[in-house]
């Protein structure tokens, strides 16, 4: 439900035939703009825990390993790594 509604909140959920398509880059800044406002636990937004870019993955799975259990009072601990789809590039 939390992606859903970063994905409208972000507007990448609309469609408008006679509009073009943004560009990746800013529909990654739409996306993480947004998490940013969503709360994925006590004082803890999703951008804390949300990654888009594939060459940081290990990185941000030793994020996630490392972060203490506490940090997650009400959820257990994870993450969100997104890959965009290929069309997604388009310009």
């Amino acid at each position: 439900m939390r992606l859903m509604r970063l994905m409208t909140d972000a507007g990448l959920n609309r469609s408008d035939p006679d509009a073009a398509r943004p560009r990746l880059g800013r529909q990654f800044k739409a996306l993480h703009a947004a998490a940013r406002k969503v709360e994925l636990d006590q004082d803890l937004t999703v951008a804390s825990f949300l990654s888009t870019y594939l060459p940081a993955l290990p990185e941000f799975m030793d994020k996630i390993t490392a972060a203490p259990a506490a940090r997650f009072p009400k959820t257990r601990l994870h993450g969100g790594w997104l890959l965009w789809p290929p069309w997604a590039t388009a310009t």
